[in-house]
């Protein structure tokens, strides 16, 4: 793949700038969606059983503003995003 000393300083800038933008954007380009689907309020109302904690203002949702919601139901739960993806989609 990269044989020469060039290829492979290149090679490793671009991984860097990869990483630099996962950084600057706060995201895991691995990391599985979460969605907020059209039964939001059905699945609002189960986690908000699940986790007596949330209230309807932790869970609001907003058009283009979804990843901010899932942050701070993760802040509140004390759950990763990985672990958060998975409870909504058990729900």
């Amino acid at each position: 793949m990269c044989n020469t000393y060039a290829g492979k300083a290149t090679h490793l800038y671009i991984v860097i700038i990869q990483l630099q933008i996962n950084l600057l954007t706060m995201t895991d380009l691995t990391a599985t969606p979460v969605l907020v689907t059209e039964n939001w309020d059905e699945q609002k109302e189960k986690l908000k059983a699940k986790f007596s904690n949330l209230t309807d203002e932790d869970l609001d949702y907003e058009e283009g503003k979804r990843d901010e919601m899932l942050e701070r139901v993760q802040i509140k739960i004390g759950k990763t995003r990985d672990e958060l993806t998975a409870i909504i989609a058990d729900l």
